[in-house]
């Protein structure tokens, strides 16, 4: 390993204990003379392409995932983020392909299934996404975020009886973007309320 190579070996584990400390703007900028210095290592790439993405730089990210995937084709993570990237980018189609090689590279991981399900329901191909949601659940049966994708896929197509039970699931998954509130009093399942009092209050939107 050559003297930059260590360098930037360094900068990395530094980057990405300030990533871990929440301080992504501190590790984009130590990504970014890692990436500098070994521009041919597939894995710094990654790293300040996914650092680009948590930022909000997508559109900065791309190219240099798309090196990374040009590196190391095989690795699925790589895969993943570019997808992440075109997408939010509004490349819907370009996602697709790669969130389809990530899930094809590793299609015993569920986030790979989700993942592309996810995508398949943004693009309103609905059937095909729950086939993804219900193979992520194979994978891993305690799986919140895949129950809660399923979910929002089922309440769409209408089937509220088991999109709701499903949709239960949502505070399990850290991509929820609400946290659960804890309250003495019981959760309301639905039994009659004369002579009780019941309190609503915002989770999410609106």
């Amino acid at each position: 390993m050559s003297n930059r190579e260590q360098e930037a070996a360094e900068l990395t584990r530094s980057g990405n204990a300030l990533a871990k400390q929440g301080d992504l703007a501190g590790a984009l900028k130590i990504f970014a003379r890692a990436a500098g210095l070994a521009p041919h290592i597939p894995e710094t790439l990654n790293n300040l392409g996914y650092a680009l993405i948590c930022t909000g730089n997508p559109q900065g990210a791309v190219p240099i995932l798309q090196n990374a995937v040009k590196l190391a084709d095989h690795r699925v993570e790589f895969h993943s983020h570019l997808a992440l990237a075109l997408e939010l980018c509004g490349l819907d189609d370009q996602a697709l392909d790669h969130f389809m090689i990530a899930a094809r590279l590793q299609p015993g991981l569920c986030i790979t299934q989700w993942n592309l399900g996810l995508m398949l329901e943004n693009l309103g191909r609905r059937i095909e996404a729950r086939e993804c949601f219900h193979r992520a659940l194979q994978i891993d049966p305690n799986s919140a975020t895949a129950h809660w994708y399923l979910s929002m896929s089922l309440l769409l197509e209408g089937n509220f009886q088991a999109g709701w039970r499903a949709y239960e699931y949502r505070w399990g998954s850290e991509r929820f973007p609400s946290r659960r509130r804890n309250f003495h009093q019981p959760q309301w399942e639905g039994s009659p309320l004369h002579g009780k009092t019941i309190l609503l209050y915002s989770e999410q939107g609106f």
